[in-house]
């Protein structure tokens, strides 16, 4: 696909955006800088964009310390311009559809593949969208920038648990070669300080506050929290030995933000999703750890959410 689109945006004298999905994380960022760099040895230029909000302080000095030039969408995009979508897809709830035209989707999701973007690389079992656009580098034989190796090989550990969680060999493979061209450094520092003290007392809530049958456990933050804090707290709860699956609702607004991690190989994290959102929201993400919107909270009770997963999974 990659050798295509490349021949395409080579000739085209439009402007090209790399989109992230709205709620960008390390793998998103990392994914369109370094796509963004992967472009530019063909002399292609291009800007990289995202609607929501970037949440986590650790992602800003991330971004700041790899000088990623990165820029939320302010009514800039027009029509006629070109858009690669990274660590999303065209169609999902977490990606705005911006008024250019959706010209390729690089994602690893589960989704549903849209019909109308011309070119496709959608790697459901690959553990990161980093390693997908590491592989690129690789297939080219081309020198990876430092700054560009650090923010892949941090987007590879975010996304994978540090390589615990929906890695394959492809996964490790990118990793191994990222590792001779990073500032390894600087990358461990970012993935050691990935919290700060105001985290704590949602730390302290979700401990005091989790709610548990058998193995299944869920929680409920009728105040909200930021969705990429989520995650965190559901990887940290998912490490208890007696839980394999953990569901985090937050209310957001007037919405319900739902964070699903899942370890035991019968389950699946975006069938939990699917099936607590069904006519009411939408969401969707991998077999280990998935997301997805109730956009109303007023069809929303953490109680019969967690029924619909414990009836679907037979528990």
């Amino acid at each position: 696909m990659i050798d295509e689109l490349l021949k395409v945006l080579k000739k085209s004298d439009k402007r090209i955006f790399i989109q992230t999905h709205d709620f960008p994380d390390p793998d998103a960022i990392a994914s369109a800088f370094g796509l963004q760099n992967f472009m530019e040895n063909f002399g292609i230029s291009s800007q990289i964009t995202y609607c929501g909000d970037i949440q986590r302080e650790a992602l800003k000095t991330m971004i700041s310390d790899l000088h990623i030039n990165v820029e939320k969408y302010c009514n800039n995009i027009s029509e006629e311009d070109l858009i690669v979508i990274v660590d999303g897809c065209k169609g999902s709830k977490n990606v705005t559809d911006l008024p250019g035209f959706e010209i390729a989707v690089i994602d690893h999701h589960i989704v549903s593949e849209p019909e109308d973007v011309p070119y496709l690389q959608i790697e459901e079992s690959t553990g990161s969208c980093s390693t997908i656009i590491t592989t690129y580098f690789i297939e080219k034989n081309l020198t990876i920038q430092k700054d560009v190796a650090s923010a892949l090989k941090i987007g590879i550990s975010r996304d994978t648990d540090l390589l615990t969680r929906k890695v394959t060999d492809k996964d490790v493979n990118a990793f191994h070669y990222l590792y001779s061209y990073a500032d390894n450094e600087m990358v461990s520092k970012h993935l050691r300080n990935n919290i700060q003290l105001s985290d704590f007392a949602f730390f302290n809530k979700a401990i005091n506050s989790l709610k548990r049958y058998k193995n299944i456990a869920w929680l409920y933050f009728d105040q909200g929290c930021e969705t990429n804090l989520m995650g965190i707290l559901g990887d940290f709860i998912l490490s208890a030995k007696e839980i394999n699956l953990f569901i985090f609702f937050a209310k957001n607004n007037n919405s319900i933000s739902i964070s699903v991690r899942n370890e035991n190989p019968q389950w699946s994290a975006s069938e939990a999703v699917r099936v607590m959102t069904k006519s009411i929201g939408a969401g969707g993400g991998h077999k280990e750890m998935a997301g997805g919107v109730i956009f109303s909270s007023n069809d929303f009770s953490p109680e019969t959410s967690v029924n619909r997963v414990l009836d679907f999974f037979n528990e």
